[in-house]
C-alpha cells in the first residue's frame, strides 16, 4: 500500500514536501517533519516552463521512496494527461497531486492578440483520473 493511501485510510496527518525538478542536485528525502510523517512531492513547472517532468525526476530517487507526482495541467490538454496517467502507472506510481495553480511564466495576457495558454483544470483532471483507472 502506498504511504499516502495508508495515512489517509488511517486518518493520519502527514506533510507533503515539494521537491523542485528544476534543481539538478538530488536532496536527501525527509521522512519526518516535526514529528509527522513526510512524503516527497515532485513539483510541476514551478521554476521554469521547461522544468523536467515530475515523472522523469522521480527516476533520480530510489525506487523504495514513495513519491507523489504533481500534475499542474499548465499548457497541457487531456491527451497529455492520459499520457501522464499511463506513464505513472507504468512506473508503479499511485500517488498523484492534481492541482492547478500559478500561470506559466510566459503566459499570454488576455489583452494580447496571441493565443492564451491552455490549462487542464484540477476538477476535470480528478474526474478523468477516476474514469481512467
Amino acid at each position: 500500500m502506498a504511504d499516502l493511501v495508508h495515512y489517509f485510510s488511517q486518518n493520519k496527518f502527514c506533510v507533503l514536501i515539494e521537491y523542485l525538478t528544476s534543481i539538478p542536485n538530488k536532496f536527501a528525502v525527509k521522512t519526518m517533519l516535526t514529528d509527522f510523517p513526510a512524503l516527497m512531492t515532485l513539483a510541476d513547472r514551478v521554476h521554469s516552463d521547461q522544468d523536467m517532468s515530475p515523472l522523469d525526476a522521480s527516476f533520480f530517487y530510489p525506487a523504495g521512496i514513495d513519491k507523489v507526482l504533481h500534475f499542474a495541467g499548465k499548457d497541457r490538454d487531456i491527451q497529455d494527461f492520459y499520457k501522464f496517467l499511463d506513464q505513472a502507472n507504468s512506473a508503479n506510481i499511485q500517488n498523484l497531486l492534481l492541482l492547478t495553480g500559478d500561470k506559466l511564466k510566459n503566459h499570454v495576457d488576455e489583452d494580447s492578440y496571441l493565443k492564451r495558454t491552455r490549462y487542464l483544470e484540477s476538477v476535470n483532471a480528478v474526474m478523468t483520473a477516476k474514469q481512467h483507472g
